[in-house]
């Protein structure tokens, strides 16, 4: 167990923070109709007859390639738990998984994916505080996991293959579509973050089995979100190499990373078909059918944590019950 208490208890309460700032809000509204106008700038008609063109095979692999990421995310989660003294089962993270994905995509206001994990592990006997620790470091290793192709994305932006070819003007675009928020609370927020990654390192560079583990399959987890995205571009009828994929969906992941807009709606279908149309050499089109592919294969793979969600929201709300029947 993470040895800072106070600092678990501060995590902990911050997980239970759901309610969205106004702000969000609001650039959640401005980046989906952003993306909602570059589509239509360039043709309802056209963007529809591309995704009319999607290749089945090239397009179910993809999904089936996230279907399997989606294990290696829970394997991940796991690995870290396992240094818990309850035991704890791989089927029961799987299951938990999938719910926090299933909140996450689609009850990304009321209630979020980590906290779902949260009262779910800790209902089946867990501790609390390394439950939040072991979520923390599972995002921690996410992130670590992707950067080590973020360079890529990076020199690629940095020294196009080509010239931008695109038709819609992003950066005028993105200028109007009021992306101002609090700087002074957003720089706190970063500085807590940063804080909290530092008293969890201290407990789990203790623990390097587990990271190890850990971070081997999140490797995987990104081999085979890559692989999607590849399978999805061939769909289209894009030849762009993996190398290109990997480096320029970093980039994306990084703009969600900042936390902008709800569950990154708008902000990671822009980023993308900015990327992949401006450096990736993918026809404007394409990349916004990209965009689109990608968010519905998240949604369609997070379904079936709806069948464990209820449960765990009504063992939540019975512990609640008993609580405030006690006092």
């Amino acid at each position: 167990m993470p040895d800072n208490s106070k600092n678990i208890i501060s995590s902990e309460k911050e997980l239970k923070r759901q309610k969205q700032p106004w702000w969000r809000w609001l650039i959640t509204a401005a980046a989906i109709g952003l993306f909602v106008y570059v589509i239509s700038q360039q043709g309802w008609e056209e963007f529809v007859t591309t995704l009319k063109t999607v290749s089945p095979p090239y397009a179910l692999a993809g999904l089936a390639l996230l279907f399997v990421s989606r294990q290696a995310v829970a394997a991940r989660w796991y690995a870290l738990l396992k240094v818990s003294e309850k035991q704890i089962h791989y089927w029961e993270t799987l299951k938990l998984t999938y719910a926090g994905f299933f909140a996450t995509n689609f009850l990304p206001t009321s209630i979020g994916g980590d906290l779902v994990r949260f009262i779910g592990m800790t209902q089946r006997g867990a501790d609390g505080a390394l439950v939040v620790a072991s979520l923390i470091m599972d995002r921690i290793i996410g992130m670590a996991g992707m950067s080590l192709v973020l360079p890529g994305g990076i020199y690629m932006v940095t020294h196009p293959i080509s010239a931008a070819i695109a038709t819609v003007p992003f950066s005028q675009m993105v200028a109007a579509g009021g992306f101002g928020i609090p700087l002074q609370r957003l720089w706190g927020k970063i500085l807590g973050f940063l804080k909290t990654i530092l008293n969890n390192l201290l407990f789990w560079v203790k623990r390097p089995k587990n990271l190890l583990l850990a971070f081997l399959f999140t490797l995987l987890h990104e081999l085979l979100l890559f692989s999607m995205l590849w399978f999805f571009l061939r769909s289209l009828g894009e030849e762009v190499s993996f190398w290109t994929v990997t480096s320029l969906y970093s980039l994306s992941y990084l703009a969600t990373l900042i936390p902008l807009s709800i569950g990154g709606l708008g902000i990671q279908e822009m980023s993308i078909t900015y990327l992949f149309s401006q450096f990736g050499g993918v026809s404007m089109q394409a990349a916004l059918a990209l965009a689109v592919l990608n968010r519905m294969a998240f949604l369609f793979n997070s379904l079936p944590g709806v069948f464990v969600l209820p449960s765990v929201l009504k063992e939540k709300d019975k512990t609640q019950r008993t609580k405030t029947e006690k006092n």
